[in-house]
């Protein structure tokens, strides 16, 4: 299976969810041990071409597959927590998807760019205007999860787009999703009628029969909210590496040729 998936790869195909995670799962044998009940731990290092296949397949994954990735991770762990994995002989080899999840994503984040793992798991960038924010409560599928969160729902103008060519183009109206907990101690907010660079991910919201994009953290003190002002990215921390202001036309430039130009020359 693993080379398989190597060959594809290589190729610029890009594999389905359930291949990936075969692959994760050859990979965390290869270098892991089991410690109790399909749970593994990682003993070493992958190898350098190892890492960049996994790279460039997570970040297929969440440019094209991210929806199905996340629904995969959620029925595998259904499945664990009924007991199939430990009652049933057939699973005993078997990684959960969830540890394979957590063991892959450390590992990257060890050795890979940390900002460019972040990154490869953000499936949009864009530029866009806010229009108006609506509130809504937003309610988990998780039955477990009885509470109500507070939530908006942001119209945004698109004005350019850095990761997510091909899902909406410059002019378009989308909606942006995030729930306020998610801001917590950001230093910025979201204000109607102001211009921002926002990492987007795809969420299933309310009622909607469609999922529609939500902010995503870089895992910064800015909570996904980055202002643009006279045109200039304001990015405190030097979040991505490339100073804390600069133009837009020179943020997009290097932050393509960085961190995504190696991944698209197949896509």
């Amino acid at each position: 299976m693993y080379s398989s998936i190597y060959s594809q790869v290589l190729d610029g195909k890009v594999s389905d969810v359930k291949d990936y995670f075969n692959m994760c799962e050859t990979l965390c044998h290869k270098y892991g041990s089991k410690q109790t009940n399909n749970i593994y731990k990682l003993n070493q290092d992958f190898s350098k071409s190892e890492v960049d296949i996994l790279a460039r397949e997570i970040y297929n994954i969440y440019k094209f597959n991210y929806l199905e990735y996340k629904e995969y991770l959620y029925n595998a762990e259904l499945d664990y927590k009924k007991g199939v994995y430990y009652k049933n002989p057939e699973y005993n080899n078997k990684i959960i998807p969830s540890n394979l999840h957590r063991l892959i994503s450390s590992q990257l984040r060890k050795q890979l760019n940390y900002t460019l793992y972040q990154v490869i798991t953000t499936p949009f960038f864009i530029k866009a205007k806010i229009l108006k924010q609506v509130h809504w409560d937003y309610t988990s599928r998780d039955t477990r999860i009885t509470n109500k969160f507070s939530a908006n729902k942001m119209y945004c103008l698109v004005e350019d787009i850095i990761k997510g060519n091909g899902s909406f183009k410059i002019g378009d109206t989308v909606k942006v999703n995030f729930l306020w907990h998610w801001l917590n101690d950001a230093k910025n907010s979201f204000v109607d009628g102001n211009t921002y660079l926002i990492p987007c991910k795809l969420m299933n919201c309310g009622d909607s029969t469609k999922p529609e994009l939500a902010t995503y953290s870089m895992d910064d003190d800015n909570y996904g909210i980055y202002p643009i002002e006279s045109d200039e990215v304001v990015m405190p921390g030097n979040v991505f590496e490339l100073g804390e202001q600069c133009s837009w036309n020179s943020f997009k430039e290097e932050f393509i040729k960085r961190y995504i130009a190696n991944f698209e020359i197949d896509n």
